[in-house]
């Protein structure tokens, strides 16, 4: 019995916590990894300033030249050559966090010079579609970026700069130029002076302050919030009225 309790007497001494395996289980657990899912990855414009000692991503992209850029960027991240809308229903219970940038050609403004020069297409409703779902069966943070449609958004959108963004959790608003899509390498680059596979890269200051609201801070969820000062603070888009229709002028019956 003596011989039991001096035993006993040196595990504590050692180990005044009581339990070695706890320890060990604790320090695995900071050490994990958070698990991303970067859909639409393109060249990971959002995910340039992301904590890489922090995270494990798995990017889909489905342009095999531009999953190249991507993949010699951020070489650490596993890369996929698919269809994201696809993957993104297949495997978003496997993360932690799920961005996702569909295709905006078809939502912007620039709709209205195409259908005048005789290009007429419908808006693609995969990104809805992905808001739906997520809205409705995402068990970790998410955001659904695009850009500012031409027409009413069909969900309600935080905005912030040229991007509308759909989460589970609040953004609040940060200064985005205009014409920047933020640092790369060091370097401002502007609108006019990028490439169109740029063109389409979501601000770097923005993709950072998205992932630490939804990760690092941990802003409240949108479901928390129902005061009209919070919908008016966090949602840009409010009931504005529809684009003005001019009916054509009818030529007079001779």
């Amino acid at each position: 019995m003596l011989r039991t309790n001096r035993l006993s007497a040196s595990i504590m001494r050692n180990f005044p916590s009581g339990n070695l395996k706890i320890r060990h289980l604790t320090r695995r657990k900071m050490e994990k990894k958070i698990k991303i899912l970067n859909a639409y990855a393109g060249k990971g414009g959002n995910r340039r300033r992301w904590p890489s000692d922090k995270i494990d991503v798995v990017a889909v992209e489905n342009n095999p030249d531009i999953a190249s850029m991507y993949q010699a960027e951020f070489p650490m991240d596993k890369v996929i050559v698919g269809d994201a809308h696809d993957y993104i229903l297949k495997h978003h219970k496997e993360f932690d966090f799920v961005w996702s940038s569909p295709p905006c050609q078809s939502h912007s403004g620039v709709n209205f010079f195409l259908n005048s020069q005789g290009v007429e297409r419908y808006p693609d409703m995969r990104l809805y579609e992905e808001i739906i779902f997520l809205m409705h069966f995402a068990k970790c943070p998410y955001c659904v970026e695009n850009v500012k449609p031409y027409y009413q958004p069909l969900i309600r959108a935080q905005i912030i700069g040229r991007h509308f963004l759909w989460c589970n959790f609040i953004v609040p608003k940060i200064k985005q130029p205009k014409d920047s899509i933020g640092k790369m390498h060091g370097k401002k680059q502007k609108g006019h002076s990028r490439p169109q596979v740029e063109n389409n890269m979501v601000n770097a200051e923005l993709g950072l302050h998205v992932f630490n609201c939804a990760i690092i801070n941990k802003q409240r969820m949108v479901a928390d919030f129902h005061s009209t000062e919070t919908h008016n603070n966090c949602y840009a888009v409010r009931d504005e009225p529809s684009p003005k229709v001019f009916p054509r002028k009818e030529k007079p019956i001779a």
